[in-house]
């Protein structure tokens, strides 16, 4: 059997974001790029939003798990967790954080993850930094 490896190829990133005066912003970007928000003044303000991505090589067309696994670790104010639809395997449509489908037959899969931050008012302006990890797990055999 082939050896399996994975490559975090890119970071999620929100881009910026606008911190609510009162109540609080929910700024959701999906495994397939695609934003939204909820909230009272929330809005995505600029720079780049893109999922994490991860690059994986394993023996073509054999099953694969995967799994993502969020955790929190955003400033007072915020809170990091995983979008409704967390994961988008090789352009499928976006599912949940657990699925199980073959690798590319090329024998490289990529996965797409989202991310969710909800910004209440009291969230650091200017901030710049990680609000938490995605870690992907994969059972392979």
């Amino acid at each position: 059997m082939q050896p399996l490896s994975i490559a975090a190829a890119q970071p999620l990133d929100f881009g910026t974001l606008a911190i609510p005066v009162t109540g609080s912003c929910l700024y959701v970007l999906g495994p397939d790029s695609k934003r939204s928000t909820s909230g009272g003044l929330c809005q995505f303000l600029g720079g780049d939003a893109l999922p994490a991505e991860f690059a994986l090589t394993c023996a073509a067309n054999s099953l694969v798990q995967f799994q993502l696994i969020y955790t929190d670790a955003a400033p007072a104010g915020a809170a990091f967790d995983a979008a409704p639809e967390t994961m988008a395997i090789d352009g499928a449509a976006p599912g949940s954080a657990y699925q199980v489908r073959p690798c590319d037959a090329d024998g490289m899969s990529v996965v797409k993850a989202g991310g969710v931050i909800e910004l209440r008012p009291e969230a650091p302006h200017q901030f710049s930094g990680p609000v938490g990890s995605i870690r992907l797990e994969i059972a392979y055999n």
